[in-house]
């Protein structure tokens, strides 16, 4: 949050002291504000899909570490073992392989990833 925080501050105040950019000034304060009011900005609304698995990549190895339960259909360790593919598949989405992929792969990918989600997505909380 921290990083995020710095970089909209960064934006608005690169954007202050370059004339160059005074035209974007309206933008990166409308980010910083958004960032501080509800913790997204204009520029996560335009690209949700990627802010939201980011959020899933960064958020998952945190969840596996602090989790204490797991489904009752499974054992801890091929718990673990799943959210680990649900982290790489994040990172993955989120690579320049993945866009290097052939549409119907990353279709096919991106449709698996969404199931994965789906069947474990009530079972992330602890």
């Amino acid at each position: 949050m921290i990083k995020e925080l710095w970089h909209w501050v960064w934006m608005f105040l690169k954007g202050i002291f370059n004339p160059f950019e005074w035209k974007n000034l309206p933008y990166h304060w409308q980010n910083l504000w958004m960032y501080l009011w509800y913790g997204f900005t204009l520029y996560d609304l335009g690209d949700m899909d990627s802010y939201l698995i980011k959020r899933m990549a960064d958020m998952l190895p945190l969840f596996k570490k602090y989790s204490v339960g797991y489904p009752p259909n499974m054992e801890e360790q091929a718990w673990k073992e799943k959210l680990d593919e649900l982290t790489a598949s994040s990172n993955f989405l989120l690579s320049v392989e993945f866009y290097d992929m052939h549409p119907r792969k990353q279709e096919d990918y991106r449709r698996h990833y969404l199931m994965e989600i789906r069947r474990y997505f009530f079972w992330l909380w602890f």
